[in-house]
């Protein structure tokens, strides 16, 4: 057993040495108040060190440190691991301080860490105190004004001075007139932030990614939370609160407006409809081709635009080729740190109608909001098509080839009608044969279309009561949810509320419903999961 456990332990030190090895510097704040503080850590990833040196810390008085704190993870085949030197820092006087970069040794070598910026500021004169503005939730559009398409970033953030034990979303905010997509927020961070002189701890609680979708002077309702307080200044709940000593407010966060222009004119015939920054990618073809063969054309396109309306017409009609089979992937998440973006794939198949050396052009046109103008990406490929041949072992051979003659009495006496009825005699097996073979493939399909229709009627009508079910115990459990929300408004819902063990498994069981949704499964599955809801 140990043996095993000593090998599993190499393996993992193994991959771990493989991925990339870095010493940086994270700060859980880029502005803070005089007299506050913040958290500092240097963190070594990937590697073992030694000799850790911490830089100076002029500016700041040391309230703590250094705590180390380590992390490792194995994901999808790659292990990965860090080191992490944490000081609490108190801020003493105004200015942008530089703290420099710490040094540690890896396997002979000194890393540096990166030299960061604080920047200090005059803690405002107006104290918040209890009765005070202590937390608030602030609205915000990363644009004042955009095109019609494009992608912006809308962000709900709460700032703290107060313990806040729980919030929640009363009201989603009405984007009927956007395109919306929501980022994963699941490990977002707590922060500290300065905003108008006063220090917060701030929390991102909601991020979308919207896209315009008509002109004009748009509104962006305010929307409204339930905050649960709690009795100390811990924020975000990280002390416990003497049970009944919790305060229940309702606040609102502050209304937006967007002002949206249409595209400038003339738009050009060929415009997919795209708005932002893409790229387009095209796969390697080779160079020649018969005229019989079938050309595969693939395509790649990313960017940050909206991917329900575009609509590319990479390969137009040719009269040099025939285009056929037009497929196109779902879009893909590739990134969505800062923005949203997605990769797509488009393939065709090319039938050439004439010999010769041609180039078979790619074309791509979409807005540049940053520019203001279009953009056309043209691209091309040289292929060269020939005629079809005989490879040159069957031309051999069919110069080889001597017709031969054979006189053969018996043959030449033979009767014809005799001849006929000895083929037909030998035919009749092998016609029974198929004429039954295809019978019962005909059959076979027939009632496995029968039984698959049966089948997904059943599913359907089950999922959509389960749906129902669910829907219905989240209202019982959480009278705040409006029956007029749909499935994913209280989804979103129970997502703000994952402290709580009913949501988590109310939100599990709404998953897990989507997940057997596209699943083959049977009367006895639903059942048990109709069975574990109804023990909520």
């Amino acid at each position: 057993m140990l043996r095993y456990l000593s090998l599993i332990f190499f393996v993992f030190q193994f991959l771990i040495v493989k991925a990339q090895v870095s010493f940086v510097t994270e700060c859980n704040a880029k502005s803070v108040v005089v007299g506050s503080s913040f958290q500092l850590t240097f963190r070594l990833n990937n590697a073992q060190g030694i000799n850790f040196t911490p830089p100076s810390f002029d500016g700041f008085d040391l309230i703590n440190g250094p705590m180390r704190s380590m992390q490792s993870s194995f994901v999808n085949g790659v292990g990965t691991s860090s080191m992490g030197y944490v000081y609490t820092l108190q801020a003493v006087k105004e200015g942008n301080l530089k703290v420099g970069s710490a040094s540690i040794v890896v396997n002979g070598k000194v890393l540096k860490s990166n030299p960061i910026t604080i920047s200090v500021l005059k803690s405002s004169s107006k104290k918040s105190g209890k009765t005070g503005n202590t937390f608030f939730v602030l609205a915000t559009l990363n644009k004042e004004s955009s095109y019609v398409g494009q992608q912006l970033i809308l962000s709900y953030k709460l700032y703290t001075q107060v313990g806040i034990d729980n919030i929640e979303i009363v009201s989603l905010p009405k984007l009927d007139k956007f395109s919306s997509e929501n980022f994963s927020l699941i490990n977002s961070p707590v922060a500290t932030e300065v905003y108008k002189g006063a220090q917060y701890q701030t929390k991102e609680l909601v991020r979308k990614a919207i896209y315009p979708l008509v002109t004009g002077i748009l509104t962006i309702q305010e929307v409204r939370f339930r905050v649960l307080i709690g009795e100390d200044d811990d924020p975000f709940g990280f002390s416990f609160s003497p049970f009944g000593s919790n305060k229940i407010e309702n606040i609102s966060s502050n209304a937006l407006s967007l002002k949206v222009e249409n595209l400038p004119t003339p738009i050009p015939k060929d415009f997919s409809g795209a708005v932002g920054q893409f790229n387009l990618d095209l796969s390697k073809v080779k160079s020649i081709y018969s005229i019989s063969d079938a050309i595969p054309v693939e395509f790649t396109l990313s960017g940050n635009g909206d991917f329900k309306y575009i609509k590319p017409e990479l390969f137009a009609a040719d009269s040099l080729f025939e285009k056929s089979d037009s497929r196109s992937s779902e879009p893909v998440l590739i990134a969505d740190k800062s923005e949203l973006i997605y990769s797509q794939k488009f393939s065709y198949l090319l039938t050439p109608k004439n010999t010769g050396k041609f180039l078979l052009p790619v074309n791509f046109s979409y807005f540049d909001p940053i520019k203001g103008e279009f953009i056309h990406l043209n691209n091309s490929m040289e292929i060269s098509v020939e005629s079809a041949k005989l490879n040159e072992s069957s031309s051999n051979f069919s110069k080889n080839l001597v017709p031969v003659f054979v006189e053969n009495s018996a043959i030449k006496n033979q009767n014809l009608f005799t001849n006929i009825w000895s083929y037909l005699i030998l035919f009749i097996p092998l016609f029974t044969y198929l004429t039954l073979f295809v019978q019962s493939k005909s059959e076979k399909k027939a009632s496995s279309i029968k039984g698959f229709n049966k089948s997904s009627s059943v599913d359907n009508d089950i999922a959509h009561k389960i749906l129902e079910i669910l829907k219905q115990k989240s209202i019982d459990y959480f009278p705040e949810i409006s029956r007029d929300f749909n499935v994913y408004e209280v989804k979103e819902f129970l997502k703000l509320r994952l402290n709580d063990a009913k949501a988590n498994k109310l939100l599990y069981y709404f998953e897990l419903h989507t997940k057997m949704s596209y699943s083959n499964l049977g009367q006895v599955e639903w059942d048990n999961l109709l069975e574990k809801i109804n023990e909520l």
